[in-house]
């Protein structure tokens, strides 16, 4: 939750509940997990350090502020043609 809150007051993760975030993230590992232990033909055919890193890219790319995105800082106006 701390890293969530100072990521915030940068403004580079939207402004959500810490506690909502965290439990969501846990519940995306829970229920991998969960499938795995309890049903044999469901899996995504990927180890488990990629599941966990695709889930944490998802999770944190949709905290991410899009008004604070490095390719939107990166942007350049484009200049019009009269």
């Amino acid at each position: 939750c701390n890293y969530i809150k100072q990521r915030q007051r940068e403004g580079a993760f939207r402004r959500v509940r810490p506690n909502v975030a965290v439990s969501s993230f846990m519940g995306m590992l829970n229920h991998y997990m969960m499938m795995n232990a309890f049903f044999d033909k469901w899996h995504f055919d990927i180890s488990d350090k990629e599941a966990v890193t695709q889930f944490t890219t998802l999770f944190l790319h949709g905290l991410r502020d899009p008004s604070t995105s490095p390719a939107k800082k990166k942007a350049k106006p484009t200049s019009q043609v009269k």
